[in-house]
């Protein structure tokens, strides 16, 4: 492996109010400004949704936050949303990313880090 690799780890598992999915994704935004700042473009994004509730309005803010996520983005993996291939599906062609889906966090980092592993779906 060269040199060490970074995984950004966005945790939005379990939230359940719009209103609190919001405030993490404001968080989270404030993040991808510091490192789009710090010229980084080899990030491994690993995000978990599990027991999550995504409506319409969410859907739309996770994705104007994709595009501008993707430019420091190498690789990109989900877990929970594998009853939502569909979803991911129109994510990534709208984003440009391509987030691979997962059933647990810890397939996810092996793929992400280069293990091999079988991707879910």
């Amino acid at each position: 492996m060269k040199g060490r690799q970074e995984v950004y780890l966005v945790d939005y598992s379990g939230i359940r109010e719009a209103q609190l999915f919001k405030d993490a994704i404001k968080e989270t935004g404030k993040f991808r400004e510091r490192l789009l700042r710090s010229g980084k473009k080899d990030l491994l994004l690993l995000v978990d949704v599990t027991g999550s509730e995504l409506n319409l309005e969410i859907y739309d803010k996770l994705k104007r936050h994709g595009l501008l996520t993707k430019p420091v983005t190498r690789k990109e993996a989900v877990v929970g949303m594998k009853k939502f291939r569909f979803i991911v599906n129109v994510f990534n062609i709208a984003t440009g990313m391509s987030f691979k889906m997962f059933d647990t966090r810890e397939d996810a980092m092996d793929w992400l880090l280069g293990e091999s592993v079988a991707v879910s779906g």
